[in-house]
């Protein structure tokens, strides 16, 4: 027990120490852009994806067929259909 409460307490500790979430649009977009790409067949239509934003927390996006979307997140009591397209930005594959 002991141990226990020494482990949840070091989580909660640690949990503090995080750096706060990105506070414009270009942070997030260099947060994101620095993670590794674990997915590089991303995206793939029929598929449904979980991520985390230190900003948002975690959040579930549905590709359907024909780049129709639903993104779920913290906060939403229902997905908000969105709209996707694969493109190449600065000469990179890109979802836009």
């Amino acid at each position: 027990m002991k141990r226990a409460m020494m482990l949840a307490v070091s989580f909660m500790v640690f949990g503090c120490t995080e750096p706060p979430p990105p506070s414009s649009a270009a942070g997030a977009i260099k947060e994101v852009a620095a993670r590794e790409n674990r997915f590089p067949a991303y995206p793939q239509p029929n598929t449904t994806y979980l991520s985390f934003s230190r900003a948002h927390g975690f959040q579930v996006n549905y590709l359907a067929p024909q780049g129709k979307a639903w993104l779920w997140y913290p906060g939403n009591s229902v997905g908000v259909p969105e709209e996707y397209k694969r493109d190449v930005v600065a000469g990179q594959e890109a979802i836009c």
